[in-house]
């Protein structure tokens, strides 16, 4: 499975923490870990997995953007 360590080299445990306090985030990483886990299902078409794989895109940029409002 993608781990956040992937997509978020430089932030992956500071999300985790940040994550605690804010709801709007922690929903944001909840929703990142079903999309990971559903581009990466083998017992989905390879197009359903595509498509997965381009919301977990989308979310990593709301999830940077979340992170990066919360530190100004």
């Amino acid at each position: 499975m993608v781990s956040l360590q992937a997509d978020f080299p430089d932030i992956a445990d500071d999300l985790k923490t940040a994550a605690i306090n804010d709801s709007a985030l922690a929903e944001a990483l909840e929703d990142y870990r079903e999309a990971c886990e559903r581009s990466e299902d083998r017992h989905s078409s390879a197009k359903h997995r595509a498509e997965w794989a381009s919301v977990r895109k989308e979310l990593a940029k709301e999830i940077r953007r979340l992170f990066d409002h919360l530190k100004e």
